[in-house]
Formats: C-alpha cells, sequence, structure tokens
C-alpha cells in the first residue's frame, strides 16, 4: 500500500513518475517457519552515512562520491554461525550507468567504502554496469547493465553469501568473515555526483535458523538452494522471479 497517500509502487526519480514494483510477491526469503528478527531498513535504524531522504521507510535515498567514506549501517549486528543465515531484500532503482548501490559487511563499527578486496570486509555492488562481490580473495562479476528497477536479494551463511538480482543472475563467494558478528553497511557511489542521486527502496533485514527438512511453499518463484555442497548443511531459500 502507498504511504501517506502516495501511490503505491516506487518512485523514479530519473522520469518523476511512480513505477509498479517488479513481480515479487512470494513466501518469505527462507523456508519454514524460522524467520526471525524481519526489519525495514529506515534513517533512524541506521548509523551515520550518507542518507539524505528517508520517506517513511520506503526509500533511503544517497548522493554523492562514498569512496573512502564510512557508510550508513545498521545499529545491530548479525552472525551466521550455527547454521543461521542473514537474508536482505531490497529494490535498487538503477537510474544511471554509475548508480553503484552497494552493500558491504564488516564488524567495524567504522568501515568505510571503497572498490577494492579488503580482509575482513565482504562487499556487493553495481560496478557501473556489473554486479560484484568482493571479499578478500575473489572478486566475482556479472553484467547487469540496464537503468532500471531491480529486485535484489543478498543471502548470507557461514559458507557462502549469495547476491541474486532475477533480472540478471546471481553471484556467490565463499563468505570470508566466519560466526563472528558483523555490521550491515548500505550506501551508493556516484560518479555523476550529487546530481544524480540513488534510491534503495523497502530494504528488510532478517535472520533464519536452520531449516533442513523444511520446503518453499509457491512452486517455481523460489528455489532451494543448499549452502555449498554438503546436501547436509542448512538450507535457505533465494528468489528466482524476474
Amino acid at each position: 500500500p502507498g504511504v501517506l497517500g502516495v501511490p503505491s509502487g516506487t518512485f523514479d526519480v530519473e522520469t518523476e513518475q511512480f513505477l509498479s514494483p517488479e513481480s515479487s510477491a512470494g513466501p518469505p526469503i527462507c523456508c519454514g517457519a524460522n524467520k526471525t528478527g524481519e526489519a525495514v531498513l529506515t534513517s533512524a535504524s541506521l548509523v551515520s552515512g550518507q542518507v539524505t531522504e528517508d520517506f517513511s521507510g520506503t526509500r533511503l535515498r544517497f548522493s554523492g562520491d562514498a569512496n573512502g567514506k564510512i557508510a550508513a549501517r545498521t545499529s545491530a549486528t548479525y552472525s551466521v554461525g550455527s547454521g543461521a543465515s542473514l537474508d536482505i531484500r531490497a529494490q535498487a532503482n538503477k537510474t544511471h550507468t554509475c548508480s553503484d548501490h552497494f552493500m558491504y559487511f564488516s564488524a567495524s563499527t567504522s568501515e568505510v567504502w571503497n572498490w577494492a578486496r579488503t580482509a575482513g570486509v565482504v562487499r556487493v555492488a553495481w560496478n557501473c554496469n556489473s554486479m560484484v562481490i568482493y571479499t578478500a580473495n575473489e572478486g566475482p562479476s556479472l553484467s547487469c547493465p540496464a537503468n532500471r528497477l531491480y529486485n535484489v536479494s543478498v543471502t548470507i551463511n557461514e559458507q557462502a553469501i549469495m547476491f541474486d538480482v532475477p533480472a540478471c543472475g546471481s553471484l556467490s563467494a565463499a563468505w570470508t568473515l566466519g560466526a563472528a558478528s558483523f555490521y550491515t553497511y548500505i550506501g551508493a557511489d556516484q560518479d555523476e555526483g550529487a546530481s544524480a542521486p540513488s534510491d534503495w527502496l523497502d530494504v528488510t533485514v532478517g535472520t533464519c535458523a536452520s531449516d533442513a527438512n523444511a520446503t518453499c511453499a509457491a512452486a517455481g518463484t523460489y528455489t532451494r538452494v543448499d549452502a555449498g555442497s554438503n546436501s547436509s548443511a542448512p538450507v535457505t531459500c533465494v528468489g528466482v522471479s524476474a
């Protein structure tokens, strides 16, 4: 539903029109009834960073050069030890070639954004027209060039991080932060500067306990993904619908 009389859907800052959301209806990201602590990120739940506007939790707007700066982060920490997983769902409104939406994860309360592989940090982002994951050891990428509204899922367990954009595909890399608690940072780094702000929309974060025997509702909308190659490992569900 809309907020404060605003039409439902997403406001496109480029065309000044509301867009219908991508088809994303379906069951929770996690199978079964194990999802806990799901919350919408708002400016009130974030610490510092470059948030310039917050519309009742539906839109977080970021503008300017974020390189070398501390991005907005959650006040709460998360952990993926003992079979738990962290699941983030959001929409990213890519309006320019280098809107450069990003999230990153670190145990530090003052970790800066940069475009490098860094020990103790895991990053997911658009690097202009490519989706990327940066860990200390890996940097997989995938073309995702269109300027449009994207559904985004980031799923983390103790073995791997998965960056899923149904319209383009999925990336994964080994999770290098182990079972230690970490913060979630969110922002954007526009090459075009403050005149081309980037919007994250409807960002929800939830944690899940291990649920190896669960099944997913709405077959065809979500798929089961084993953590690593061990079939007995914890199972999470990630969106696959475009």
